[in-house]
């Protein structure tokens, strides 16, 4: 009967250590999934907005926008696609005055040649798309004057031209092909006015919204009056700390020697 009890109990109690093993994991994987939970960000309706799937701003802009309510990354992009879409459009309409027989062929060229600014700022942000840097971010807001200066010189040119050198009381646009779009000169220089107003005065705003996303991103360096009163401050406390070496030394010379002439003196009496 003996050994009939004892496998009794070695069994009872094999099964009270399987349940507690059984609940103590239990526990232990409830608590690690509230931890999970716990980690997992929870994004309420306030917080979502137009780049929360892609995640395309950084914590230094998020407080940032352009125009007052696009993130102010979407908006330098959208400056760069803008200034890309300008060029193309205002080089294809003044190579496209070739054809125009009334127009003298040196005043294309030298259009052209005013349109080098842009095409400059059109490679600072074909720079800026391919890699995001400090380096890049102040390219592009130096982008933006440029193309304020492009737009101004182009007016300022098409005012001296037709002025002076145009001699019709008429300005035709268009090609002997497709026909003439006929405009009086007043009516020209509004237009010409006018536009180059308007891409210029955007053209500044976006020079403030580049440049509040280029101080926002830019690395924080430390002040070199800091940095010299550190370096000062460790110099003193390394010399500090080795004439109290340098003192504890000596002290211990000191005392070795007082006593190893203790003993000799007491020899000697």
């Amino acid at each position: 009967m003996q050994p009939m009890m004892e496998e009794m109990m070695m069994e009872e109690a094999a099964a009270v250590a399987m349940s507690s093993k059984k609940s103590s994991s239990k526990k232990e994987s409830s608590k690690a999934s509230s931890i999970v939970e716990e980690e997992e960000p929870k994004f309420t309706e306030d917080d979502m907005c137009c780049c929360c799937i892609c995640q395309c701003q950084e914590k230094e802009v998020k407080d940032l926008s352009c125009c007052g309510c696009f993130p102010i990354k979407c908006g330098v992009i959208s400056i760069g696609a803008l200034t890309i879409f300008l060029t193309a459009l205002i080089f294809i309409e003044t190579y496209y005055s070739l054809l125009n027989e009334y127009l003298d062929w040196w005043y294309v060229v030298i259009s052209c040649v005013l349109l080098i600014p842009l095409f400059v700022a059109c490679s600072m942000y074909i720079a800026f798309f391919n890699n995001d840097s400090e380096g890049t971010r102040t390219a592009v807001f130096s982008s933006c004057m440029l193309v304020i200066i492009s737009f101004s010189l182009i007016c300022a040119w098409n005012t001296l031209y037709f002025v002076v050198f145009y001699k019709k009381d008429k300005v035709y646009l268009g090609n002997s092909d497709e026909g003439y779009v006929t405009l009086t000169k007043r009516q020209f220089f509004f237009w010409n006015f006018f536009l180059v107003a308007i891409i210029d005065s955007a053209y500044m705003y976006f020079i403030c919204v580049t440049g509040s996303y280029s101080d926002a991103l830019k690395e924080k360096k430390p002040d070199e009056a800091l940095l010299v009163a550190m370096e000062d401050m460790m110099e003193k406390m390394m010399s500090e700390k080795m004439s109290e070496k340098m003192s504890e030394k000596s002290s211990k010379k000191s005392s070795k020697k007082a006593s190893e002439k203790a003993p000799s003196e007491m020899a000697m009496e």
